[in-house]
């Protein structure tokens, strides 16, 4: 791109914006087209850019409604037969020693003899 802004072939830049799309980077484009006062000949392209996040944010709005209509209608419960999901399941809290302290999972330290 840099190399059409040098050779002042505008018309290139232009068409390179469309055939490499998915490489650049909106700002990018943007700066340069203000930089060379060459807005026209990326405006095509920022056009192209603001259809496709309008068009992401809107499908995210329609998501997010449906979401949220779908936790109304079924709330999740907070029990899970008769355990509380907010508690850790019998056997899944570590052994306390009788000093309250969580015991190691490991053997370690020293085993040899002096």
């Amino acid at each position: 791109m840099g190399w059409f802004l040098d050779n002042e072939n505008y018309e290139s830049f232009a068409a390179g914006t469309f055939v490499m799309y998915d490489m650049l980077k909106p700002d990018v484009i943007l700066e340069l087209a203000w930089r060379h006062n060459i807005m026209d000949f990326a405006m095509p392209y920022l056009i192209q850019c603001v259809r496709e996040y309008t068009t992401k944010v809107d499908k995210l709005e329609v998501s997010d409604e449906t979401r949220t209509k779908e936790a109304e209608t079924n709330p999740q419960p907070l029990v899970m037969g008769e355990q509380l999901m907010l508690t850790p399941a019998p056997g899944m809290m570590p052994m306390n020693n009788m000093y309250g302290m969580n015991q190691p999972m490991y053997n370690g330290g020293y085993m040899g003899s002096m």
